[in-house]
């Protein structure tokens, strides 16, 4: 059998159809068809089934997340298909009653965590974006602030805490001085807006704030439409971190629409419907969208290495913009 490191993109994805039919197994479920979704961070599968119903499984990509991290991540999600009415992927249990399982089969090195999920139909909110839909967007994402101050799971300090740059722990290519393309004024605007980033988290540890769960991936991406309600996706980042990174992570995505601060207008108006707006001081958003765009810029050099110059030269133009436009964290 071929190893894995020598495996075509389509190779691999055929392995993991194999393993993605061996976690079913687990499950009570009649697979009439499995059909890739997504082969990228993770692996995800849509599952037909013969009385007509459709899931889907994922596949996590390995060391990424511990067994306890993934465990949060579902319980969270059962906890808010069943206390509140937010549409969100329900995790499927397996006979034995658990939310995932950790398969391992021939030719692929290593066990994978995977997860069945209720299929969420209807487009992404990217096709559909709008001030209403943003407000609605705002109003979701303070509810599931709100719903985590009453989900204490019992062990939430496993989890991941956003109180760094680089929260997933990846190494940091874009400072190396050797980095391939990366040029030396590139890397000082990255530098310069690292110290930003990292003025704002020692700001929020300074007034004493605890972090708490979050969604950490919440864009128009990860965002369905349903008759005109949104349901939010893609759980998998989720730890624990401040209020103002989650709603920074949305609006990263939304930088270039021409309609950014009506967009942004609402997105706030929603939130404040349910909590206050969380920015502590002038830029404290615009501070943690720069952290966004370090993460994304630091994981395309990483992983995507034909498609980094012209990443790395857009983003670091958005950050000379930047540092130049939005106000230093008070001292």
């Amino acid at each position: 059998m071929q190893a894995w490191e020598n495996l075509t993109r389509l190779g691999r994805i055929r392995r993991l159809r194999t393993l993605a039919l061996a976690a079913l197994e687990h499950y009570d479920l009649a697979v009439r068809k499995l059909s890739l979704l997504v082969y990228g961070y993770n692996c995800t599968f849509r599952i037909d089934t013969t009385d007509g119903r459709i899931y889907v499984l994922r596949i996590n990509r390995p060391f990424n997340r511990s067994a306890e991290e993934i465990a949060i991540e579902m319980d969270w999600l059962a906890a808010l298909s069943t206390e509140t009415d937010l549409r969100v992927p329900q995790p499927l249990p397996t006979r034995e009653g658990r939310l995932n399982v950790q398969v391992h089969v021939e030719g692929v090195p290593e066990a994978r965590w995977c997860a069945v999920f209720t299929w969420l139909p209807g487009p992404l909110l990217a096709a559909k974006l709008s001030p209403y839909y943003l407000h609605q967007l705002g109003h979701i994402t303070a509810r599931l602030h709100q719903h985590v101050q009453s989900f204490r799971h019992r062990t939430a300090a496993a989890l991941r805490v956003w109180d760094q740059p680089f929260p997933f722990g990846h190494e940091q290519a874009l400072f190396a001085p050797n980095a391939s393309g990366v040029t030396a004024e590139q890397r000082a605007v990255f530098e310069q807006t690292l110290q930003r980033v990292e003025a704002a988290l020692a700001w929020r540890r300074q007034h004493g704030e605890e972090p708490f769960l979050l969604h950490a991936d919440l864009h128009q991406f990860n965002i369905k439409v349903q008759a005109e309600q949104l349901a939010v996706l893609d759980f998998d980042d989720c730890m624990r971190g401040y209020a103002i990174q989650d709603a920074a992570i949305t609006m990263y995505y939304l930088r270039s629409q021409p309609n950014y601060a009506t967009l942004l207008e609402s997105f706030q108006a929603g939130y404040g419907q349910r909590l206050p707006w969380p920015e502590g001081y002038q830029g404290e958003l615009e501070t943690f969208v720069a952290g966004r765009a370090l993460i994304l810029a630091n994981y395309i050099l990483l992983d995507f290495g034909e498609r980094a110059p012209t990443f790395i030269e857009r983003t670091a133009q958005q950050l000379t913009e930047f540092l130049t436009t939005t106000p230093a964290p008070p001292a």
